[in-house]
């Protein structure tokens, strides 16, 4: 029974590294997402990572004063940017997997935002809004990689973004 288990973990495992492009190999024909300069910080936020250079943050519920948003605080510059669009080249855009195999409240499916430049955010699903909740920054490269439920633990619905630093400091 542990055989089977650790066989199909290897294979989940495999799959995942080989559908994850080359970070260095990728080539971006336009920026990697769209923003706005705030005057002021966000009221209400929470959060999920911060490096030297950026901390990430969202607003997940909010009302309309303080609406559903995603944030970054350039740590250098200290300024607050309103992340507004994240480029979908060399995304990848996942769905959730059946609903008899894993219990979810909402099914997000991503793949749409193929046929679209820009996702925007929020994310929608059918039932609920998403924001990027895990972050990773690659300084050989100088891209974060922006997850997308990744709770899920599943290879099938994980979402991800690209984004480049230096779009990020270029936000006026």
């Amino acid at each position: 029974m542990n055989r089977i288990y650790f066989t199909i973990a290897l294979i989940v495992s495999m799959t995942a590294a080989c559908s994850v492009q080359d970070r260095d190999a990728m080539q971006f024909s336009r920026p990697t997402l769209k923003g706005t300069l705030l005057t002021h910080v966000p009221k209400v936020h929470e959060e999920i990572y911060h490096d030297e250079y950026y901390k990430f943050a969202f607003r997940h519920s909010g009302n309309s004063d303080y609406p559903p948003g995603f944030f970054a605080y350039d740590i250098v510059r200290n300024r607050w940017l309103e992340l507004t669009d994240l480029s979908t080249e060399h995304a990848v855009l996942g769905r959730s997997p059946d609903f008899a195999n894993v219990p979810l409240q909402s099914g997000p499916d991503f793949r749409a935002l193929e046929r679209s430049d820009y996702a925007p955010l929020p994310l929608r699903t059918s039932g609920s809004i998403v924001f990027p909740d895990k972050i990773l920054f690659s300084s050989a490269t100088g891209l974060y990689r922006l997850d997308c439920t990744p709770e899920v633990n599943r290879v099938v619905p994980l979402t991800s973004f690209w984004v480049r630093k230096i779009d990020l400091d270029e936000i006026r």
